[in-house]
């Protein structure tokens, strides 16, 4: 569908449409449905219907009809019904092909890389990331399967400000945990992992890091490490 809707556009030489193809509500208005017709009418001030039986006419000249019936609706909406014919012969190639009906006929020699998760080091994991995780692996699953080559890229952005305040927000909560008063930041990080950070390097360092020139730098680098870790395992 998506690709006919390109073609009509091409053809037109229109430009810059941003239509979408959605399920319509209800079933008697088709399998699928396209807002074309009313995305093109504000744009080149025609009547939507026209628009709509334009692109009918257009399809009725290529295979496209074989396979999908289109009814227009008011005001202009464009709804597509797959043929029961089409379907059908869909239904006997997967039965045929089984699981490589889905797979390209040709492979592809085309590289996708597919960054997912990519959680910053400045807390734990989260249920978000989790999500995040799933939903990527099965994307690059369904694209290895179909004859892609994909590269998974897991993001480790381990600079700039963010990282400083994770150092600074370490390096206070050590102070705090030997007695000293500190004020902390509001873009400080709160979670009690920074604590826990903070009594390792009391538990390494007692009150050293106190009067010591790098102690940002080893409480970044401790944080950073204790959470990269924990990402990793």
């Amino acid at each position: 569908i998506k690709s006919i809707i390109d073609n009509f556009i091409e053809d037109k030489k229109y430009s810059n449409v941003n239509y979408d193809i959605d399920y319509p509500p209800e079933e008697i208005f088709g399998d699928y449905s396209t807002n074309l017709a009313m995305v093109l009418a504000k744009k080149i001030k025609q009547n939507p219907l026209n628009i709509a039986n334009d692109f009918k006419l257009y399809c009725e000249k290529t295979d496209f009809f074989q396979k999908f019936e289109i009814k227009i609706e008011k005001p202009g909406f464009i709804n597509f019904f797959i043929k029961r014919e089409f379907l059908v012969e869909q239904i006997l190639l997967i039965s045929e092909k089984k699981e490589n009906y889905f797979k390209l006929d040709q492979p592809s020699n085309q590289k996708i890389q597919i960054e997912f998760v990519s959680a910053n080091p400045t807390g734990p994991l989260h249920i978000g990331h989790g999500r995040g995780a799933a939903i990527g692996d099965c994307l690059a699953r369904i694209l290895t399967f179909l004859g892609y080559n994909v590269t998974r890229e897991y993001y480790i952005n381990d600079a700039g400000y963010q990282m400083h305040m994770l150092g600074l927000s370490t390096f206070l909560r050590y102070q705090e945990l030997l007695g000293k008063q500190i004020e902390f930041p509001e873009d400080g990080y709160q979670g009690d992992y920074i604590k826990d950070i903070a009594q390792s390097l009391i538990e390494n360092y007692q009150d050293r890091l106190l009067n010591k020139e790098s102690a940002l730098d080893i409480c970044l680098d401790k944080a950073k490490d204790t959470i990269m870790n924990d990402i990793l395992n």
